[in-house]
């Protein structure tokens, strides 16, 4: 299977931020030469974390399912940090010895052929319409097919006929959208301009700058102008401080140009181009990758699977010994004011994985309560340790809507209980 050329999505159940991170850990003993990483980790970073591959390269290689693991060590290699988690997870991967393959990844050659055949096409065409069109089209085609083709679940691709149907689907109203644009702003710019070469580099230039996103502004810490993200993400302050400082220079520059010019109108003039060209490069590479957004979205949209500020569920534990724990859950159903939602089901995380969901009990009478048996994991039983600490979350939830999870908490091999803290889990 090819690695290292597709990014991955967080885990579900994590909803820190993170950042060059491979979620969860390493095990040098379990596979010889190797690393092990937990099944929700990301599959390039663990290649890359592990030396399988690297990161400026790619390649092709076997994952090997290595079934339940224990104990996973953080490390930093490759300039990647891993996180520990010092329990048992039910599913773990590694990467075969000896698999390792020189596949070819076909983007470069791909956006070479595109670079290419719309710089000689910006170097010998006058006319406005044939140039702009023409590269429209390329830079929208070259990023739904090639440099950042959608998904269609996380991080599942579509085949290649239907990834062309999504394509074309996105095609027609981006068409109509760039036509507004070409009518009211691109054609003043270009019509009469004979300059060809700074047409190229100015305009064309940052089309592919702003086009090919994923590589260029996508790496800055910023994703989404949210209170949360922007206090989560280390760096997000002052990176949306300095674009606000760069969006202002720009807006004071322009009106400083039409104030020179006498008239307020588009002009031609080296800065525009660049502007005009990068933000083209911008909606090509939104449109075609993630499809239409509403101007106006609801704050459940926005947050995707990040915190949602819902209530939390009030656990308190009943019992709890070596063997077994058991918690009362308080009473369902619940209604969450905020949210607007009656919530009429618990779920349960135990190190990370859904191990209950339901009412359970007696529903409506605050006696809904859950036991968990230990779960002793095969290393430990064979060698007589003591059981591993398991960790806890709770969330309610309603149909297919989740609420936010509590943070963890933990039951100690002696059969302890350490309570979650206050909030959400992160």
């Amino acid at each position: 299977m090819p690695l290292g050329t597709r990014k991955s999505s967080t885990n579900p159940w994590s909803l820190v931020v993170l950042q060059k991170a491979v979620n969860l850990g390493t095990n040098h003993g379990t596979m010889k030469k190797s690393s092990v990483y937990r099944a929700d980790s990301f599959i390039c970073a663990s290649a890359i974390h592990s030396g399988f591959l690297r990161d400026v390269e790619g390649g092709c290689g076997v994952l090997t399912l290595t079934g339940e693991q224990s104990s996973y060590i953080s490390s930093e290699r490759f300039g990647i940090h891993s996180i520990g988690f010092d329990s048992y997870f039910p599913r773990s991967f590694g990467f075969k010895v000896g698999s390792k393959t020189a596949c070819k990844d076909l983007r470069w050659p791909g956006l070479a052929a595109s670079v290419t055949l719309t710089t000689i096409l910006s170097l010998f065409t006058t006319s406005p319409a044939v140039f702009f069109w023409s590269i429209f089209t390329g830079l929208f085609f070259h990023v739904a097919l090639v440099s950042d083709p959608p998904t269609l679940n996380r991080d599942t691709l579509p085949d290649m006929f239907t990834l062309l149907s999504m394509a074309i689907a996105q095609f027609l109203p981006a068409a109509f959208v760039a036509w507004v644009m070409y009518r009211y702003a691109v054609t003043r710019s270009l019509r009469g301009l004979t300059a060809q070469v700074e047409k190229t580099v100015l305009w064309l230039g940052p089309a592919w700058v702003g086009a090919l996103n994923n590589y260029t502004f996508d790496k800055l810490p910023i994703q989404r102008l949210t209170i949360h993200d922007i206090r989560a993400q280390p760096g997000a302050v002052s990176t949306l401080i300095a674009i606000v400082l760069i969006i202002g220079s720009i807006a004071i520059g322009q009106a400083y140009a039409f104030l020179v010019e006498g008239r307020f109108a588009s002009f031609q003039n080296r800065p525009s181009l660049i502007r005009q060209g990068l933000l083209i490069g911008l909606f090509v590479n939104g449109v075609a990758r993630w499809g239409f957004a509403s101007i106006l979205q609801t704050p459940g949209e926005l947050l995707a699977d990040g915190q949602r500020g819902s209530i939390l569920p009030d656990v308190a534990v009943l019992a709890a010994g070596v063997d077994n724990i058991t918690f009362s859950l308080g009473s369902l159903p619940i209604h969450d004011a905020r949210m607007a939602v009656t919530y009429y089901g618990m779920s349960a995380l135990v190190n990370d994985v859904e191990r209950f969901r339901g009412p359970g009990g007696d529903v409506g009478t605050g006696n809904v309560t859950w036991t968990w048996n230990r779960h002793t994991h095969t290393s430990d039983q064979e060698a007589g340790d003591s059981p591993l600490r398991e960790y806890f979350r709770f969330g309610y939830v309603t149909g297919d809507h989740t609420g936010d999870y509590t943070r963890a908490g933990k039951w100690n091999s002696d059969g302890s209980w350490e309570q979650m803290e206050a909030g959400p889990s992160l």
